[in-house]
């Protein structure tokens, strides 16, 4: 078939039309630059709103925990819009199942796929410590939820990370001074065999010793235990004055209905770390009556913050006394002062606000340290009381400004 000249002429048209469609395509593309993944943050997204990543632990024995951090974390981005920094707020949720393995796994789906701007997590010392270095290269700011790893603000620390949380030292050795010199001398040690276990009891020792006080014995059971009768043999035999249990999960409860089971708890004072919402059966009340604790809030504090997140938080959850949750929610605190202070979710804009930042917090004071990126809080030593079935607290006193020595004192 013969082409007519206006034949030519059109395919001659449709010809150069796609080769200029390819010069221009080159073109706006700099000749060299790789297409897009399709994985890049939009352009837009970055204006718009923040995505927060939630790394935490919601399987297995520490996920109470990790749900009571939700519940504060959620409180607050509620009490304020659902905003951050003035952005609205994209959290993205992990469970790291208390494991490094997967926690690491975890963190790069956040940060590699979901193009978080920053991280909220870490329930325990493990995952804390499991994932630093990595943290560090990618210079991914991390705000610390629960996890209480000393070295993280020692040896390990790093520019990116800061806690919103208390210090496993700050949590062993706030309550020492006060236990020493009025419930007695004589002081028995039963702790998890893990980071937070193992340095929270070697911050009450050293602490209790330098007010007077003698540590007997430390034990150091496994996670997961559920028979505690040959350490209540060897707490009878010893004859304390006091008993401190770190068991903040299921294990602590536990260990102190076991301990009131094997008649020690009207011969022997108890310290628990147990939060009160896992006291679910008349049975654990009965248990934690009586028993000495340290927090590092009181729902009585006379301040509109801590009015505020009560009046809230009741509300919201009527039937759980606030523990976890006042982490949570001054982790989104800190996150949202951050990144309105700093007017940016960049990395290096960020952590020169963090190293230097107070908070309006519930829990009353908030300033964080920057020789150890960890706040300075008061803690309020208390006993837990069982008024019409339910339980509650007495505060006993205050212990003011605690925070953690820059350098590791225990390191030899």
């Amino acid at each position: 078939m013969k082409l007519t000249n206006k034949g030519m002429q059109r395919s001659l048209a449709v010809v150069i039309a796609a080769f200029l469609l390819f010069l221009t395509a080159c073109g706006s593309n700099g000749g060299s630059a790789p297409a897009s993944s399709g994985t890049e943050k939009p352009a837009g997204n970055q204006a718009d709103s923040v995505k927060v990543g939630v790394l935490l632990t919601f399987s297995g024995p520490f996920a109470t925990v990790g749900e009571g951090l939700k519940r504060g974390l959620e409180l607050y981005f509620e009490l304020n819009n659902h905003t951050v920094g003035g952005k609205k707020v994209e959290l993205v949720y992990e469970d790291d199942e208390n494991n490094p393995q997967v926690a690491l796994r975890k963190y790069h789906k956040l940060v590699d796929e979901d193009k978080i701007d920053l991280l909220i997590g870490m329930t325990t010392s493990t995952t804390l410590y499991a994932l630093r270095d990595q943290i560090d290269r990618d210079k991914k700011p991390l705000i610390v939820a629960n996890a209480g790893g000393n070295d993280s603000s020692w040896d390990k620390k790093s520019d990116y990370i800061y806690r919103a949380a208390a210090s496993n030292y700050q949590q062993g050795a706030a309550i020492s001074d006060y236990i020493a010199k009025n419930v007695g001398k004589k002081a028995y040690i039963v702790s998890y065999d893990n980071p937070a276990g193992r340095e929270q009891a070697e911050a009450f020792k050293s602490a209790y010793e330098a007010a007077g006080g003698q540590v007997m014995q430390m034990e150091f059971p496994k996670v997961g235990t559920n028979d505690f009768a040959g350490f209540m043999t060897q707490i009878a035999q010893a004859k304390p004055d006091v008993v401190y249990n770190m068991g903040p999960s299921t294990d602590g409860m536990r260990f102190a209905v076991q301990f009131k089971e094997f008649g020690l708890k009207d011969k022997i004072a108890l310290i628990s770390t147990v939060p009160t919402d896992l006291a679910t059966t008349p049975e654990m009340i009965a248990a934690l009556d009586g028993v000495y604790g340290i927090k590092i809030f009181k729902d009585s504090l006379d301040n509109p913050a801590t009015k505020k997140f009560m009046e809230a938080f009741t509300k919201k959850h009527p039937n759980i006394p606030p523990n976890i949750e006042i982490m949570g929610y001054d982790s989104a605190m800190l996150a949202d002062k951050a990144i309105e202070k700093a007017g940016s979710t960049k990395a290096e804009d960020l952590i020169q606000v963090m190293k230097n930042i107070s908070l309006d917090s519930p829990r009353g004071k908030f300033q964080m340290d920057p020789k150890t990126n960890n706040p300075i809080s008061d803690f309020f030593v208390q006993k837990f009381v069982v008024k019409d079935g339910k339980l509650g607290f007495e505060y006993l006193d205050t212990m003011k400004d605690v925070g953690m020595p820059e350098k590791n004192p225990f390191k030899k």
